[in-house]
Parts: C-alpha cells; sequence; structure tokens
C-alpha cells in the first residue's frame, strides 16, 4: 500500500510539475513578445534603437533568437499583417490549386534534396 501511495505521489508531482512548466513557459512567450511590441511602439521602430550592422555583430543563435521573437510579435497581431489584393487572390489561387489536386506539390524532403542539389 505505501508504494502505491509514493507511487500516485510522484505522478501527482510530475503532473502539477508539467503545468506549472506550460504556465511559466506560456507567461515568459506572451511577455516577450509583448515587450517586443511594447519596444517597437516606444522606440518609434527597431531600425532607429538598432542597425543591421549591429544586428550583424550577434551570433547566429542570437540572430536566430531575434527573429523568432520577431516572429512571435508578428503572429500575436495577425489582424496587423495587411494584405493586398494581389497578395490575397494569389493565396486564394493556390489554396483553391491544393484543395484541387493535394497531390502536386512536393514532400519538404525532395524539395529540400532540390534546393541542395543545385550547387
Amino acid at each position: 500500500m505505501m508504494l502505491n501511495i509514493f507511487t500516485a505521489s510522484l505522478i501527482l508531482l510530475a503532473f502539477v510539475l508539467s503545468i506549472l512548466f506550460f504556465i511559466v513557459w506560456n507567461d515568459r512567450k506572451e511577455r516577450r513578445m509583448l515587450q517586443a511590441k511594447n519596444q517597437h511602439l516606444e522606440a518609434g521602430g527597431i531600425l532607429e534603437t538598432v542597425s543591421i550592422a549591429d544586428i550583424l555583430k550577434l551570433e547566429i543563435s542570437e540572430r536566430i533568437q531575434l527573429v523568432e521573437d520577431i516572429w512571435d510579435s508578428i503572429s500575436a497581431v495577425p489582424d496587423a499583417v495587411i494584405l493586398s489584393d494581389a497578395q490575397r487572390e494569389e493565396l486564394d489561387r493556390r489554396l483553391e490549386n491544393y484543395q484541387e489536386n493535394p497531390s502536386s506539390g512536393s514532400p519538404w524532403d525532395e524539395v529540400k534534396n532540390r534546393i541542395l542539389n543545385q550547387k
């Protein structure tokens, strides 16, 4: 009986820890998105505070993180992305083409190999 209580306690602890991790991770992600949005609004645009030369001085991992942060800030406000009529028509055309013939595309592995083998 003692082993079952111990096992149940461990399972409960693992469950609680996973919930806490999820909450903290989501909170951190939301905070990063809000900070990026606020920084952009307060500074009047990122290019006024950071130059391309400054960005290129960053390590690759830092630039990747910057791109992820920028993407998160964009995806946080999808209504702010305004498409032209031509862009919307092209997206509609591509979606319709895919729906009519979903097997007409190429799998990612094939596309990747074609790109890599162009050299």
